[in-house]
């Protein structure tokens, strides 16, 4: 009787909490280089309007290291990483978002190779490359004589500041690449160097949390029938395939959207796979891996060629019956063999009662920016109201409604505003 209580309780909140994660910033767009010396806006670095004062060096030993800092693992960004301790791809989140946007930016302004000689292999070896974003410099340890050495109350001890150039090294694009990084979202430009560009960023705000993507609508689930339907098409109550702890294919309903919008175009991370499986998914998403013949779940963002995934896609079941038999392997595993970019319209990320899917036939959590025992723990009121109430939850399950599923929106708040984003990070 308490928990039905509760689950009519929690129907009432469910339908009156509002979406939240709306507020996000407005950037300038803007096209004339900046001088060498001249920087943006015309404050110095740790005023208001620039990046802010600082905070205090982050050190390795310190709680903040784990709950500020993140690493930026874009693979469109070459890091220089000179210490070999992967200390340049430490930053803010507010960093690591403009810094990707960034390296979009290069990429759309100079798409075309350059030509590029090397002494490495034979005299004035030349070959074609490709235009990067670059960076040299990012958090540091003050105090490390391994790091670099930065004025006192850097911006960079605190993971807030970025030294970036393009690859390969050009002075001749440093004003265009700071305009870019203004048009970015950076909060101070600096054309410091005939050689970099120094940039930096405020602190960390509600803005900077990651956004809930998930997947566009073109991405599609299997039917019971074996139908491949459109995410944009797929309505609560719909029974779909989807895959169990111990790899086996199974029919899930879809019980409700954690994250609902039609409209907008956005990029994605594309994986693709040894039996021709494309998928396209947001970094913060966790995709089913085989790991020593056992299934995790890990972000998109650290899915690597090499990396293994499952599918059902495969063909060649003389391969499945030899991963059964093989103790080290998974049912259905395959090699991720690209990772790039992809774009899609719409953002979808569908709930069922397995807490799985499977996403053109690739195995997925339904969970984000959480680990999946964590989302399936914590959706466990969904799952119950669904059944208790027969599936009539009328937030959102009808698929003319958007944003974030309300509950979810309460919990991504709680833990926001008393953990600081904790159970985020796990």
């Amino acid at each position: 009787v308490t928990s039905i209580i509760v689950l009519y309780l929690l129907h009432g909140i469910l339908c009156c909490h509002p979406d939240v994660y709306t507020n996000k910033r407005k950037l300038p767009q803007r096209k004339e280089p900046l001088n060498f010396g001249e920087y943006e806006p015309k404050v110095q670095e740790k005023r208001k309007k620039g990046s802010g004062k600082s905070l205090g060096a982050i050190h390795r030993n310190d709680p903040a290291f784990w709950s500020l800092l993140v690493r930026n693992d874009n693979p469109d960004i070459e890091f220089k990483d000179e210490e070999r301790t992967g200390d340049d791809r430490l930053m803010n989140m507010r960093c690591r978002n403009a810094l990707d946007i960034l390296s979009s930016l290069v990429m759309d302004r100079w798409p075309d190779p350059v030509e590029v000689r090397s002494r490495r292999v034979g005299p004035w070896f030349s070959r074609q490359q490709p235009v990067r974003l670059r960076v040299f410099e990012a958090w540091d340890e003050e105090g490390n004589v391994l790091d670099g050495v930065h004025a006192k109350k850097s911006l960079h001890y605190e993971g807030r500041a970025v030294d970036i150039t393009t690859s390969p090294p050009d002075p001749s694009k440093l004003g265009e690449l700071a305009r870019l990084a203004v048009n970015a979202g950076f909060d101070w430009v600096y054309y410091e160097s005939p050689h970099h560009v120094h940039v930096s960023c405020k602190e960390d705000s509600e803005d900077e949390l990651p956004e809930l993507l998930c997947f566009p609508g073109q991405e599609t689930l299997l039917s019971s029938e074996g139908t491949a339907i459109p995410m944009r098409s797929i309505k609560v109550g719909d029974m779909v395939q989807t895959i169990s702890d111990s790899g086996i294919t199974e029919l899930s309903p879809v019980i409700s959207f954690i994250h609902r919008k039609e409209s907008g175009r956005r990029q994605f991370i594309g994986i693709e796979t040894s039996d021709q499986s494309q998928l396209c998914i947001s970094d913060n998403h966790m995709v089913t891996v085989c790991n020593g013949g056992h299934l995790s779940h890990i972000p998109a963002r650290y899915i690597t060629t090499g990396s293994k995934v499952i599918s059902r896609n495969i063909k060649n079941n003389s391969n499945i019956d030899q991963q059964i038999n093989n103790e080290t392997s998974c049912y259905g595993e395959v090699v991720v063999t690209r990772i790039s970019r992809c774009y899609g319209d719409g953002v979808y990320a569908p709930l069922t009662a397995s807490g799985s899917l499977l996403v053109n036939g690739i195995a997925t959590s339904c969970y984000a920016s959480t680990s999946h025992w964590l989302g399936q723990i914590m959706s466990w009121p969904i799952k119950m109201h669904y059944y208790v109430f027969n599936g009539n939850m009328n937030d959102g399950n009808d698929s003319s409604n958007e944003g974030i599923q309300s509950y979810f929106s309460i919990l991504l708040n709680v833990d926001r505003l008393i953990f600081g984003g904790f159970f985020q990070s796990i």
